[in-house]
Protein backbone atom coordinates (compact mmCIF):
# COMPACT_ATOMS: atom_id res chain seq x y z
CA UNK A 1 0.00 0.00 0.00
CA UNK A 2 1.35 3.32 -0.98
CA UNK A 3 0.68 6.73 0.65
CA UNK A 4 2.45 9.63 -1.44
CA UNK A 5 3.25 12.61 1.37
CA UNK A 6 3.51 15.31 -1.01
CA UNK A 7 -0.36 14.95 -1.98
CA UNK A 8 -1.65 17.85 -0.44
CA UNK A 9 -4.80 16.05 0.90
CA UNK A 10 -2.96 13.67 2.74
CA UNK A 11 -1.13 15.89 4.77
CA UNK A 12 -3.00 19.31 5.73
CA UNK A 13 -3.20 17.65 10.00
CA UNK A 14 -3.25 14.62 12.03
CA UNK A 15 -6.87 13.48 11.60
CA UNK A 16 -6.28 13.84 7.80
CA UNK A 17 -3.45 11.99 7.95
CA UNK A 18 -4.64 8.95 9.69
CA UNK A 19 -7.78 9.11 8.37
CA UNK A 20 -6.17 8.94 4.82
CA UNK A 21 -3.60 6.49 6.15
CA UNK A 22 -7.30 4.26 7.65
CA UNK A 23 -9.21 4.16 4.26
CA UNK A 24 -6.30 3.41 2.23
CA UNK A 25 -5.68 0.34 4.68
CA UNK A 26 -9.55 -0.67 4.44
CA UNK A 27 -9.46 -0.16 0.31
CA UNK A 28 -5.99 -2.54 0.48
CA UNK A 29 -7.59 -5.86 3.02
CA UNK A 30 -10.40 -6.02 -0.24
CA UNK A 31 -7.65 -6.39 -2.61
CA UNK A 32 -5.79 -8.99 -0.49
CA UNK A 33 -8.15 -11.14 0.44
CA UNK A 34 -7.96 -10.11 4.59
CA UNK A 35 -11.48 -9.92 6.12
CA UNK A 36 -10.92 -7.40 9.07
CA UNK A 37 -13.17 -4.97 6.59
CA UNK A 38 -16.09 -7.24 7.77
CA UNK A 39 -15.57 -6.91 11.47
CA UNK A 40 -18.08 -4.61 13.18
CA UNK A 41 -15.21 -3.23 15.44
CA UNK A 42 -13.00 -2.35 12.57
CA UNK A 43 -15.72 -1.39 10.41
CA UNK A 44 -17.16 1.67 12.60
CA UNK A 45 -14.13 3.32 13.04
CA UNK A 46 -13.70 3.55 9.25
CA UNK A 47 -16.46 5.72 8.72
CA UNK A 48 -15.08 8.38 11.49
CA UNK A 49 -13.98 11.32 10.37
CA UNK A 50 -11.82 13.18 12.78
CA UNK A 51 -9.33 10.48 13.87
CA UNK A 52 -7.35 10.88 16.79
CA UNK A 53 -4.25 8.77 17.39
CA UNK A 54 -6.14 7.31 20.04
CA UNK A 55 -8.98 5.50 17.73
CA UNK A 56 -5.69 5.21 15.09
CA UNK A 57 -3.70 2.92 17.26
CA UNK A 58 -6.93 0.88 17.62
CA UNK A 59 -7.58 0.08 14.08
CA UNK A 60 -3.69 -1.01 13.49
CA UNK A 61 -4.06 -3.08 16.49
CA UNK A 62 -7.28 -4.55 14.48
CA UNK A 63 -5.36 -4.57 11.13
CA UNK A 64 -2.55 -6.39 12.86
CA UNK A 65 -4.53 -9.22 14.07
CA UNK A 66 -7.00 -9.78 10.69
CA UNK A 67 -3.70 -9.41 8.65
CA UNK A 68 -2.69 -12.45 10.95
CA UNK A 69 -5.61 -14.23 10.42
CA UNK A 70 -5.77 -14.43 6.86
CA UNK A 71 -1.82 -15.45 7.00
CA UNK A 72 -1.02 -12.26 5.19
CA UNK A 73 1.64 -9.13 5.86
CA UNK A 74 1.14 -5.75 4.74
CA UNK A 75 3.52 -3.62 3.33
CA UNK A 76 2.80 0.47 4.40
CA UNK A 77 5.07 2.71 2.07
CA UNK A 78 5.44 6.29 2.72
CA UNK A 79 7.12 8.05 0.36
CA UNK A 80 8.38 11.90 1.22
CA UNK A 81 8.13 11.38 4.36
CA UNK A 82 10.33 14.21 4.65
CA UNK A 83 7.12 16.06 4.62
CA UNK A 84 6.52 15.07 8.02
CA UNK A 85 8.96 16.62 9.26
CA UNK A 86 8.26 19.77 7.79
CA UNK A 87 4.59 19.11 9.56
CA UNK A 88 5.72 18.62 12.73
CA UNK A 89 7.36 22.13 12.71
CA UNK A 90 4.49 23.95 11.57
CA UNK A 91 1.95 25.93 13.77
CA UNK A 92 -1.72 26.04 13.48
CA UNK A 93 -3.89 29.30 14.66
CA UNK A 94 -3.38 27.89 18.59
CA UNK A 95 0.22 27.17 18.43
CA UNK A 96 -0.50 23.50 18.26
CA UNK A 97 2.23 21.15 15.65
CA UNK A 98 0.17 20.52 12.56
CA UNK A 99 1.57 17.22 12.85
CA UNK A 100 2.30 16.24 16.66
CA UNK A 101 5.36 14.38 17.34
CA UNK A 102 3.15 11.68 19.21
CA UNK A 103 2.60 10.28 15.61
CA UNK A 104 6.58 9.61 15.36
CA UNK A 105 5.61 7.61 18.78
CA UNK A 106 2.93 5.43 17.47
CA UNK A 107 4.88 5.10 13.99
CA UNK A 108 7.17 3.24 16.67
CA UNK A 109 4.94 1.19 18.63
CA UNK A 110 3.62 -0.32 15.57
CA UNK A 111 7.28 -0.48 13.78
CA UNK A 112 7.97 -2.87 17.35
CA UNK A 113 4.72 -4.58 17.72
CA UNK A 114 2.47 -4.95 14.66
CA UNK A 115 4.37 -8.37 13.20
CA UNK A 116 1.72 -7.79 10.29
CA UNK A 117 2.25 -4.32 9.33
CA UNK A 118 5.69 -3.68 7.44
CA UNK A 119 6.78 0.40 7.36
CA UNK A 120 8.33 1.25 4.48
CA UNK A 121 9.29 5.46 4.84
CA UNK A 122 11.54 6.30 1.34
CA UNK A 123 12.43 9.50 0.64
CA UNK A 124 15.77 11.71 -1.06
CA UNK A 125 17.69 13.06 2.51
CA UNK A 126 18.98 11.39 4.97
CA UNK A 127 17.65 11.25 8.71
CA UNK A 128 20.16 12.78 10.05
CA UNK A 129 19.06 16.40 7.99
CA UNK A 130 15.44 16.61 9.21
CA UNK A 131 15.12 19.47 11.69
CA UNK A 132 11.70 19.47 13.92
CA UNK A 133 12.13 15.49 15.59
CA UNK A 134 14.96 12.93 16.64
CA UNK A 135 13.77 10.92 14.06
CA UNK A 136 16.43 8.25 14.85
CA UNK A 137 15.21 7.14 18.14
CA UNK A 138 11.69 6.94 17.02
CA UNK A 139 12.67 4.96 13.59
CA UNK A 140 15.30 2.66 15.75
CA UNK A 141 14.27 -0.47 14.70
CA UNK A 142 13.95 0.79 11.12
CA UNK A 143 17.36 -0.02 8.83
CA UNK A 144 18.48 2.04 6.44
CA UNK A 145 18.70 0.87 2.59
CA UNK A 146 20.43 3.55 0.43
CA UNK A 147 19.81 3.39 -3.14
CA UNK A 148 22.94 3.92 -5.19
CA UNK A 149 22.70 4.99 -8.97
CA UNK A 150 22.31 1.96 -11.71
CA UNK A 151 24.87 0.27 -13.20
CA UNK A 152 25.34 -0.42 -16.60
CA UNK A 153 23.32 -4.13 -16.38
CA UNK A 154 20.59 -2.36 -14.60
CA UNK A 155 20.10 0.33 -17.13
CA UNK A 156 20.66 -2.05 -19.99
CA UNK A 157 17.52 -4.34 -18.58
CA UNK A 158 15.40 -1.10 -18.11
CA UNK A 159 15.49 -0.15 -21.19
CA UNK A 160 15.56 -3.50 -23.61
CA UNK A 161 12.98 -4.82 -21.14
CA UNK A 162 11.29 -2.33 -19.53
CA UNK A 163 7.94 -3.49 -18.38
CA UNK A 164 9.54 -7.02 -17.18
CA UNK A 165 8.06 -6.69 -13.86
CA UNK A 166 4.55 -4.93 -14.92
CA UNK A 167 1.72 -6.72 -13.29
CA UNK A 168 -0.13 -6.02 -16.28
CA UNK A 169 2.02 -8.59 -18.57
CA UNK A 170 2.78 -10.37 -16.22
CA UNK A 171 3.19 -14.56 -17.40
CA UNK A 172 2.77 -12.72 -20.84
CA UNK A 173 5.89 -13.26 -23.21
CA UNK A 174 4.70 -10.70 -25.16
CA UNK A 175 5.20 -7.81 -23.45
CA UNK A 176 6.68 -4.63 -25.43
CA UNK A 177 10.65 -4.97 -25.11
CA UNK A 178 13.59 -2.80 -27.22
CA UNK A 179 16.35 -4.74 -28.96
CA UNK A 180 19.57 -3.48 -28.22
CA UNK A 181 20.29 -2.74 -31.49
CA UNK A 182 17.12 0.32 -30.98
CA UNK A 183 19.73 2.49 -28.83
CA UNK A 184 22.42 2.57 -31.37
CA UNK A 185 25.61 0.96 -31.55
CA UNK A 186 27.07 0.87 -28.01
CA UNK A 187 23.91 2.85 -27.71
CA UNK A 188 22.92 1.58 -24.27
CA UNK A 189 26.62 2.18 -22.35
CA UNK A 190 26.67 5.46 -24.30
CA UNK A 191 23.05 6.59 -22.62
CA UNK A 192 24.26 4.75 -19.40
CA UNK A 193 27.72 6.95 -18.79
CA UNK A 194 25.97 10.61 -20.05
CA UNK A 195 23.80 9.78 -17.08
CA UNK A 196 26.44 7.99 -14.76
CA UNK A 197 23.30 5.80 -14.01
CA UNK A 198 21.13 8.33 -12.40
CA UNK A 199 17.59 6.70 -12.30
CA UNK A 200 16.08 9.82 -13.40
CA UNK A 201 18.54 11.26 -15.71
CA UNK A 202 18.44 7.45 -17.96
CA UNK A 203 14.86 7.78 -17.99
CA UNK A 204 14.79 11.13 -19.10
CA UNK A 205 17.56 10.63 -21.80
CA UNK A 206 15.72 7.17 -23.02
CA UNK A 207 12.52 9.19 -23.25
CA UNK A 208 13.86 11.89 -25.15
CA UNK A 209 15.49 9.16 -27.22
CA UNK A 210 12.08 7.54 -28.37
CA UNK A 211 10.53 10.67 -29.14
CA UNK A 212 12.96 11.91 -31.62
CA UNK A 213 13.17 8.61 -33.13
CA UNK A 214 9.70 8.61 -33.51
CA UNK A 215 10.00 12.22 -34.87
CA UNK A 216 12.27 11.62 -37.12
CA UNK A 217 10.94 8.65 -38.55
CA UNK A 218 13.76 6.24 -37.89
CA UNK A 219 14.84 3.00 -37.16
CA UNK A 220 17.51 3.71 -34.34
CA UNK A 221 19.13 6.30 -31.88
CA UNK A 222 22.15 7.37 -34.52
CA UNK A 223 25.21 9.14 -32.70
CA UNK A 224 23.90 12.27 -34.73
CA UNK A 225 20.51 11.74 -32.92
CA UNK A 226 22.28 10.95 -29.58
CA UNK A 227 23.61 14.55 -29.63
CA UNK A 228 20.67 15.96 -30.40
CA UNK A 229 18.84 14.00 -27.64
CA UNK A 230 21.14 15.45 -24.71
CA UNK A 231 20.36 19.13 -25.93
CA UNK A 232 17.13 18.61 -25.11
CA UNK A 233 17.34 16.63 -22.57
CA UNK A 234 18.97 19.21 -20.47
CA UNK A 235 16.30 21.08 -21.41
CA UNK A 236 13.29 19.37 -20.34
CA UNK A 237 15.61 18.29 -17.39
CA UNK A 238 16.19 21.89 -15.96
CA UNK A 239 13.96 21.52 -12.98
CA UNK A 240 15.89 18.25 -12.07
CA UNK A 241 18.92 19.46 -12.40
CA UNK A 242 17.98 23.01 -10.95
CA UNK A 243 17.26 20.73 -7.71
CA UNK A 244 19.68 18.21 -8.27
CA UNK A 245 22.38 21.01 -8.38
CA UNK A 246 21.45 24.16 -7.02
CA UNK A 247 18.25 23.40 -4.49
CA UNK A 248 20.65 20.68 -2.89
CA UNK A 249 23.69 22.82 -2.06
CA UNK A 250 22.91 24.19 1.63
CA UNK A 251 26.40 24.96 2.33
CA UNK A 252 27.45 28.62 1.37
CA UNK A 253 29.57 28.29 -1.38
CA UNK A 254 28.76 25.18 -2.71
CA UNK A 255 26.27 26.41 -5.44
CA UNK A 256 29.15 28.68 -6.61
CA UNK A 257 31.79 26.54 -6.50
CA UNK A 258 29.87 24.17 -8.75
CA UNK A 259 29.25 27.08 -11.11
CA UNK A 260 33.56 26.97 -11.71
CA UNK A 261 32.57 23.84 -14.08
CA UNK A 262 30.93 26.66 -16.61
CA UNK A 263 34.25 26.94 -17.81
CA UNK A 264 36.67 24.35 -16.22
CA UNK A 265 36.65 20.27 -16.89
CA UNK A 266 38.21 19.96 -13.54
CA UNK A 267 38.79 22.45 -10.28
CA UNK A 268 40.56 22.28 -7.52
CA UNK A 269 39.18 21.12 -4.55
CA UNK A 270 37.48 23.54 -2.46
CA UNK A 271 39.33 24.53 0.64
CA UNK A 272 36.04 24.27 2.53
CA UNK A 273 35.44 20.64 4.33
CA UNK A 274 32.26 20.66 4.48
CA UNK A 275 31.65 21.66 1.11
CA UNK A 276 34.48 18.70 -0.25
CA UNK A 277 32.28 16.31 1.83
CA UNK A 278 28.78 17.43 0.93
CA UNK A 279 29.59 17.20 -3.31
CA UNK A 280 30.99 13.73 -2.41
CA UNK A 281 27.98 12.69 -0.78
CA UNK A 282 25.60 14.11 -3.21
CA UNK A 283 27.50 11.71 -5.79
CA UNK A 284 27.76 14.90 -7.87
CA UNK A 285 32.27 14.88 -8.16
CA UNK A 286 35.07 12.20 -7.96
CA UNK A 287 37.95 13.27 -6.01
CA UNK A 288 41.52 12.52 -7.22
CA UNK A 289 44.81 14.13 -6.61
CA UNK A 290 43.11 17.43 -5.12
CA UNK A 291 41.36 17.65 -8.09
CA UNK A 292 37.41 17.79 -8.44
CA UNK A 293 35.73 16.38 -11.35
CA UNK A 294 31.85 16.14 -11.88
CA UNK A 295 31.18 12.93 -12.55
CA UNK A 296 27.36 12.86 -14.48
CA UNK A 297 28.34 14.34 -18.17
CA UNK A 298 24.54 15.14 -18.55
CA UNK A 299 25.05 17.55 -15.58
CA UNK A 300 28.37 19.42 -16.56
CA UNK A 301 26.82 19.92 -19.79
CA UNK A 302 23.85 21.43 -18.29
CA UNK A 303 25.59 23.57 -16.06
CA UNK A 304 27.82 24.93 -19.42
CA UNK A 305 24.44 25.62 -21.18
CA UNK A 306 21.78 25.85 -18.71
CA UNK A 307 23.04 27.43 -15.31
CA UNK A 308 22.75 30.80 -16.32
CA UNK A 309 18.92 30.89 -16.15
CA UNK A 310 19.43 31.31 -12.48
CA UNK A 311 21.71 34.60 -12.78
Amino acid sequence: MFLNRQDPAKCGSLSLFCEQLTEAIRSETEVSGARFHRAEHVKSVLHVRNIDLVEFSRFLDDANTQFGLANRKLLIALDEFESLDIKLGQRDEAGRPVIPEDLLAMFRTSIQSHRNLIWLFSGSHRIAKLKHAEWPSYLISVRTVELDRFTLEETSQLLTDPLAHSQLFKGTPNRPKFPPEFWGTDGLRRLHEAADGWPHLVVLLAETCVNLVNLKNVAAVTDELFLDVRRKAIVSGDNVMIQLLKNESEIPGEWDFLLGFRNHDALLAPENIGIRKSLLRRSLVTLEDNQVRLRVPLMHQWIRERSELLD
